[in-house]
């Protein structure tokens, strides 16, 4: 029962992304591995192996250890604002260079705010755009990343004028 409700729990997680619901998940995962330890350390009891005993809570032991520090790394990660993976920021660039109008990315920065990603965006637009047309460049870059990445929830974007770069 406890392995289909890790299964369960742990796909509810990883579909909302959120880091609590996976430690729930991971807690129900360890319940299973302590019950097997039990039913080892009792077998090897009744067989006269004792040393299974030990063995098995060694084993139990370290994957507690690992399920902690994971949990706490997932945690860490999001409390300090840790940068997503260089991908989605490549792809986050992507996106904004095919709107446009766009001429060139400067800096593209994201951080997590619970399941989501708010993002923000320094973009360069052609220097004779008008200040209306650039603003609009601007809501269609927000609105075309929001659209083809579900997990942002919010993006800033900044506008300059294009300037050559080597």
């Amino acid at each position: 029962i406890k392995e289909g409700l890790y299964r369960y729990v742990s796909r509810v997680g990883k579909k909302i992304n959120s880091i609590a619901v996976m430690a729930n998940a991971w807690d129900n995962r360890k319940d299973v591995f302590s019950a097997v330890a039990v039913v080892i350390g009792i077998v090897g009891a009744r067989l006269g192996v004792l040393v299974l005993d030990p063995i098995a809570a060694i084993v139990v032991a370290f994957f507690i250890l690992r399920i902690g520090y994971f949990i706490s790394f997932q945690s860490a990660s999001e409390l300090l604002d840790i940068a997503p993976p260089k991908p989605i920021l490549e792809q986050i660039k992507k996106i904004a260079l095919g709107v446009e109008g766009i001429e060139h990315i400067t800096d593209v920065r994201a951080r997590k705010t619970g399941p989501y990603l708010i993002v923000d965006l320094k973009v360069e637009i052609d220097s004779k755009m008008s200040v209306a047309d650039s603003h609009h460049a601007a809501g269609v870059v927000k609105r075309e990343i929001m659209r083809k990445m579900p997990d942002v929830s919010d993006v800033m974007v900044h506008v300059n004028p294009h300037i050559a770069h080597d």
